[in-house]
């Protein structure tokens, strides 16, 4: 785990959602229907039952009307930065947010959050985590410092801050920006928003781990001693190095922008 490795990005996944109406449309198949008893006397027949089929794909169209007069995504820097500034206060966006390519790198950063490594250093949108991975011990007996949890404090109390319903409310206004970021990506005809649901669900999937946490340092980088959790994605690495205070915060915080953008609960931990 590099030490810039782990920089806000859920505050990335943060600054995208909550607020207006969204309305969720699943495809279902009616399987509905009970057979008749069948008579005392010889039982009709019956057809074999036909395969199940297939699971329908959830889908989270953004219905509602988004803010007139969007700018074009290259020109959209002042806008949504504006725009986030409503939520998360100027001086908070000053010390957060990298001010160039703003929904390009939300975009970007949010939809790597389910893969093994971190997106590239020039596409992430906010300013990197301060110092170093805290950690206690030496050689072969290391654990993760519960005062590492200190250097997201500012990340998370953003979160606070803003709310997932009021973030996502600026984002369902600046939806059409975000679409046009993932098919520029090279996603053409698929929906922005339904990746969004799906990384905030695979976040909320995230393991709670108990304390103390052992690591690695095989090279230069600690790596987690347990194989499940280093094989797991860079966003729920991420969340479980924040520290379960904080992962809790940034849980709940995802659960609100979820039920915005949907229209269904999220899942159960």
């Amino acid at each position: 785990m590099s030490r810039n490795f782990w920089i806000g990005t859920v505050v990335a996944l943060l600054l995208a959602a909550a607020g207006t109406y969204v309305f969720f449309s699943r495809m279902t198949n009616d399987t509905s229907g009970e057979t008749a008893a069948a008579p005392q006397t010889l039982p009709a027949a019956q057809p074999e039952p036909a395969p199940a089929p297939p699971a329908a794909e959830e889908h989270h169209p953004v219905s509602e009307p988004q803010a007139p007069g969007l700018p074009a995504l290259p020109d959209s820097d002042s806008a949504v930065h504006e725009a986030l500034a409503g939520v998360f206060g100027a001086a908070t966006l000053k010390t957060l947010l990298l001010p160039q390519n703003i929904v390009r790198n939300l975009v970007a950063t949010i939809n790597s959050l389910d893969d093994s490594a971190p997106v590239a250093a020039r596409l992430r949108p906010l300013a990197h985590v301060p110092g170093s991975p805290v950690v206690d011990g030496e050689g072969d007996a290391l654990t993760l410092s519960p005062k590492n949890s200190a250097r997201y404090t500012p990340y998370v109390d953003a979160m606070r801050q803003a709310g997932g319903r009021r973030a996502g409310q600026v984002y369902l206004r600046l939806y059409p920006l975000f679409q046009s970021a993932y098919e520029e990506m090279g996603f053409k005809g698929r929906y922005f928003n339904d990746r969004l649901v799906q990384i905030i669900d695979h976040l909320l999937a995230t393991p709670k781990v108990l304390a103390p946490i052992q690591l690695l340092r095989p090279k230069v980088l600690y790596e987690f001693e347990d194989s499940d959790l280093e094989a797991r994605s860079w966003g729920q690495k991420l969340l479980i190095r924040m520290g379960s205070e904080n992962e809790a915060v940034v849980k709940a915080w995802l659960r609100e922008v979820r039920a915005t953008v949907v229209a269904q609960p999220p899942p159960k931990e």
